[in-house]
């Protein structure tokens, strides 16, 4: 009996794993370019909804040659200042007359030269 119990718990161990496995790979599909390339940090790419404005929190992913090489999270002022933050506790930035927020920028790889941003067509481009 404990022989039973010992396979069908190794059965749901299993079928867990693979459940935890099936990830997308890639650049999801709602996600939208918005910039030109950036020196060090790429194309912003954001989510897109129908019906549904940008605005923040906010997630942007950062590509470059058809891979994301970084991710930058930004939060309203208004919703208080966490240590995580890049900027200091009650300096919060505001970019184009935009609202005033706080970011967490992660670089996963080196972001693209001046000189690379300017060759690359677009984000994808190998």
């Amino acid at each position: 009996m404990l022989l039973i119990w010992a396979a069908l718990g190794l059965a749901s161990l299993d079928a867990r794993a693979q459940e935890r496995t099936r990830v997308e790979i890639g650049i999801p599909k709602h996600y939208a370019v918005k910039t030109k390339c950036i020196p060090e940090r790429g194309f912003f790419a954001v989510a897109e909804a129908l019906g549904h404005e940008e605005a923040l929190p906010m997630v942007a992913l950062l590509l470059f040659k058809g891979e994301v090489i970084g991710i930058l999270f930004e939060a309203l002022a208004r919703d208080g200042w966490r240590p995580w933050y890049d900027e200091p506790e009650g300096k919060p930035v505001s970019h184009g007359g935009g609202p005033e927020h706080y970011s967490q920028l992660m670089m996963f790889k080196r972001g693209p030269t001046a000189e690379e941003c300017n060759t690359a067509k677009d984000a994808f481009a190998r």
